[in-house]
């Protein structure tokens, strides 16, 4: 599946049920409040309009969930992208501060954990395993 239509396929499968759509209004609310007292404590004039944009989530997540929507949508898609951006970045980040120094260590260490070495002398690679009895437990749960 091509990333754009895995992308689609969680923008559909986002979740906006009234009781969520009541949670993302409550959350929004709390958040305007919050830089609206910030903004009032340093004096900033745009404080009220964060006090009425916070109202006006709080009105609308007890009132009107069905005008949520929209702005829910959108705040979902914006996580599911920087949710897709930092965790590639995570991975990057972690491969190349942890992975890479581990093998740089192990490299100059002279170790191969492998056996990817040729080795001239040796007349055959083939690793003798012990000979057993199996039991039909063995082969349950092999992984």
């Amino acid at each position: 599946m091509s990333w754009t239509k895995m992308f689609k396929e969680e923008i559909k499968g986002i979740d906006s049920s009234p009781g969520v759509l009541r949670k993302f209004g409550f959350i929004f609310a709390v958040i305007f409040g919050i830089i609206a007292g910030i903004m009032f404590i340093n004096k900033i004039s745009l404080s009220w309009f964060m006090i009425v944009t916070g109202l006006h989530f709080l009105g609308f997540a007890l009132f009107a969930q069905k005008f949520l929507i929209i702005p829910h949508k959108i705040w979902m898609v914006f996580a599911l992208i920087l949710g897709n951006i930092m965790s590639r970045l995570i991975l990057i980040i972690t491969f190349y501060f942890a992975i890479t120094p581990l093998n740089l260590l192990i490299k100059v260490m002279g170790k191969d954990l492998l056996s990817l070495r040729i080795d001239k002398k040796r007349e055959s690679y083939w690793e003798a395993k012990e000979r057993k009895i199996f039991k039909k437990d063995d082969f349950e749960k092999q992984y």
